[in-house]
């Protein structure tokens, strides 16, 4: 692969370089927006890497003119060379090119967005990042993508937690929302031995009710997804049952699941 690379001009590595950013799939009004170059020196690079197959055309009528990298590897390598205070320079301006390509529709590419942003080192991107992963995720969810739904989440905690380390609502919620999507995604006993605890601990740094309640429901669901013949009557199952019962206000749904789960504990020890 860097063989294949270094056969090609400088001008042209320069400008693959900052596609790479972009990623395995790059729109040309994007790359004009970031690569720094004019128009003939562009196009003569997006041919040449055209003509040694490192890269090829992706575009059909009605639609914006787009390149791909024909390995992934190629990719691969030029980003991982690059310095990485470029990178990080690169990826901001990606992420704000973005924006304004897709002003009328983000929520279509809140992901690759948030991704962009989430590279940053400046509050304003960050939060940016923090907004559009949870647009992504939510996008996700909408569309039953589960696994997707819980790697953007887990990107937006880790935003999160370089942000706001101290904002304790936020990153309780986050977690809430990342227990919700692992049961689905198949992971209900991450959600159960990780997300749960720690989503539990900041509600009671906050003495919060209703977070408290929604922790407890998510650790017993995600239990008895898990496993449901040998949890129920375990003396963990039934501390959070305890827990649920303690914090469901009456009169609502939470409530209802609570007495159900205090039910089960009660019918899985006879």
């Amino acid at each position: 692969i860097g063989k294949r690379l270094t056969r090609l001009s400088d001008g042209c590595n320069r400008v693959l370089s900052v596609a790479a950013v972009i990623g395995r799939e790059f729109r040309l009004d994007v790359l004009q927006g970031v690569a720094e170059v004019s128009e003939e020196e562009l196009f003569a690079a997006l041919e040449e890497a055209q003509g040694a197959a490192v890269i090829e055309e992706r575009s059909s009528a009605g639609a914006a003119v787009s390149f791909w990298f024909t390995h992934a590897f190629f990719r691969q390598t030029l980003y991982e060379e690059m310095f990485a205070p470029r990178r990080i320079r690169l990826h901001q301006q990606v992420g704000r090119a973005l924006e304004e390509v897709y002003e009328s529709r983000p929520q279509e590419h809140a992901a690759e967005m948030a991704e962009h942003f989430s590279q940053s080192t400046e509050r304003e991107d960050l939060e940016k990042a923090l907004k559009y992963g949870e647009m992504a995720a939510e996008r996700a969810v909408g569309v039953y993508a589960y696994g997707e739904a819980a790697r953007l989440l887990e990107q937006a905690i880790q935003v999160q937690e370089v942000l706001a380390p101290d904002d304790k609502a936020k990153r309780c919620d986050l977690l809430l929302d990342l227990g919700d999507v692992l049961m689905p995604a198949g992971e209900p006993r991450r959600a159960y031995d990780a997300v749960a605890p720690d989503a539990f601990a900041l509600a009671e740094a906050m003495d919060d009710r209703d977070r408290l309640s929604r922790t407890c429901l998510i650790a017993l669901d995600s239990a008895n997804r898990y496993g449901a013949a040998t949890m129920a009557g375990t003396p963990e199952f039934h501390r959070w049952a305890e827990r649920a019962d303690k914090y469901a206000e009456p009169d609502t749904t939470d409530r209802v699941k609570a007495d159900t789960w205090l039910a089960n504990f009660s019918i899985a020890k006879g």
